[in-house]
């Protein structure tokens, strides 16, 4: 029998396909501002965040909370992911984000490099 994560026995408690999750955690980052990948993407890191595969980054734990309307620690989110820099949103990028934050060249979704301008779709 597969061990059952505290995200996935919240998951199920709720009777929530991943798919359902991946689904409320794209309109909770919609609502912030930030923009995700794909819906499968996002169902494919769910399945590994709830086999314990795959460390939650920062940004998805918070928004696994707000969908939960709990805490990162109350579902069992506690160890940091730092390969990668946090998401930043649009507006962020407008403004100028903090040097750690900074836009990548690629994907302005994930860290990278500074000075790098982008049109509103995202074209580098």
């Amino acid at each position: 029998m597969a061990k059952l994560t505290k995200l996935r026995q919240v998951r199920q408690a709720l009777g929530w396909t991943q798919g359902e999750l991946a689904s409320h955690v794209i309109e909770a980052a919609e609502a912030r501002g930030i923009r995700l990948g794909a819906l499968g993407t996002l169902k494919g890191l769910i399945c590994g965040w709830e086999q314990g595969k795959l460390t939650v980054s920062q940004t998805y734990r918070e928004l696994l909370a707000t969908v939960y309307g709990t805490t990162p620690e109350a579902l069992g989110l506690t160890e940091v992911w730092s390969r990668n820099f946090p998401i930043v949103t649009w507006e962020e990028i407008r403004r100028g984000v903090h040097p750690n934050r900074g836009p990548s060249p690629r994907d302005p979704v994930i860290g990278g490099q500074l000075d790098v301008s982008f049109d509103p779709d995202g074209v580098a």
